[in-house]
């Protein structure tokens, strides 16, 4: 029924020949006038790049797209009296500020449970 039996060769056979150096291309003209042409148009890729991403960061930076949100724009910096403490106050403070923590978590919990 099957008379093709099929047979894998791995091998080139006969007729291929084995490379060597002489088949390697041989280098022609000179060497620092293709270094210099390579040179120019490396430059002018970096100075490119160079331009694009300056050119992108400046338009990024005078347009709305991104918001830095500086701090030192919105925030009124403290006064004197801001950070002069009254001698024994920073009790008072303390059990206020745990007093309305406590207050929050409990509120947390009581809609976590229920």
């Amino acid at each position: 029924m099957f008379d093709v039996v099929s047979v894998r060769r791995y091998h080139g056979g006969e007729h291929v020949k084995p490379p060597t150096m002489d088949d390697l291309p041989v280098p022609s003209g000179s060497w620092q006038a293709r270094y210099d042409a390579n040179q120019r148009r490396y430059n002018g890729i970096l100075l490119f790049g160079i331009a694009f991403s300056v050119g992108s960061i400046i338009a990024v930076r005078y347009s709305s797209t991104l918001h830095c949100h500086d701090v030192t724009r919105h925030v009124k910096p403290p006064t004197m009296d801001d950070l002069l403490v009254p001698s024994g106050s920073w009790q008072a403070r303390y059990d206020a500020n745990q007093r309305r923590y406590n207050g929050i978590l409990l509120f947390g919990v009581a809609f976590s449970v229920g």
